[in-house]
């Protein structure tokens, strides 16, 4: 009990081992360093959707949530859920794995949930503007086109010279492919948005030189819907038809 504490042999802990293993001294008070950038997935989309987000709402069951997530970049879900070739797929991580995530699949699920309990959409819209633009054209190019310009505030007239909406979209592709109601409900959805829609109308020269009095700007989407000869013999015989021809035939129950 004489021994003063000077005396007292001081026992500390020593390890040969490195720190490296078992996360002492100093690494307990560092932080991952996380750089943000954008996903595989998101890089391969045409549309630039942010799939990441997409799959992470859909899997905690916000399906509302992960819809208006689509929307935001694509006015297109039930379509795009049907015939894009999904490149996104090809270069998901999860395929270090297993395989892909069924990117396409999901975005169809989502907008079919969204057609069932006649969801509406809460996006971002900005206040209107005293500007109006025409658009020519109701295919792809020219919804989507409308679709963004309303969201950004802008009126929009889409004139369209077929009896239906849709362009390539409605007379190109396969029922099997893309049915009816899934493409009407898109088109439906860009309406609803306030996007006016013409059908009908065959846009001439008369339009082109008034359109500055009514409009502030004109966006032509006119399409593909001239075909592009091959100059082959034979190539106009009665038993040959283009491409184009032969999927509106086959949509309009022709063939």
């Amino acid at each position: 009990m004489n021994e003063t504490v000077s005396s007292i042999p001081l026992l500390l802990p020593h390890s040969s081992m490195s720190t490296e293993s078992n996360k002492t001294g100093s690494w307990r008070f560092l932080r991952p360093l996380y750089d943000e950038k954008t996903s595989p997935c998101s890089e391969a989309c045409p549309a630039g959707e942010d799939i990441a987000r997409i799959e992470m709402l859909t899997a905690q069951g916000l399906f509302k949530e992960a819809w208006e997530t689509i929307l935001r970049e694509n006015p297109f879900p039930s379509v795009c859920g049907r015939i894009c070739p999904h490149p996104c797929e090809e270069t998901c991580n999860r395929r270090e794995f297993d395989e892909a995530v069924a990117v396409h699949t999901v975005e169809r699920f989502l907008a079919e949930t969204a057609s069932r309990y006649d969801l509406k959409p809460n996006l971002e819209i900005l206040p209107s503007k005293q500007q109006r633009i025409a658009l020519v054209g109701a295919g792809p190019a020219g919804l989507s086109a409308a679709y963004f310009l309303n969201c950004l505030g802008y009126s929009c007239d889409v004139f369209e010279a077929a009896t239906e909406p849709g362009g390539i979209l409605r007379w190109g592709i396969p029922p099997y492919r893309l049915p009816l109601p899934a493409l009407k409900n898109d088109i439906a959805q860009i309406e609803s948005h306030g996007v006016h829609i013409r059908t009908g109308v065959h846009i001439g020269r008369e339009f082109l030189q008034n359109a500055g009095n009514d409009y502030d700007a004109v966006f032509f989407g006119c399409g593909r819907s001239r075909v592009t000869e091959l100059g082959i013999p034979g190539e106009k015989a009665n038993a040959v038809a283009d491409g184009i021809t032969f999927l509106k035939q086959i949509r309009q129950g022709e063939i």
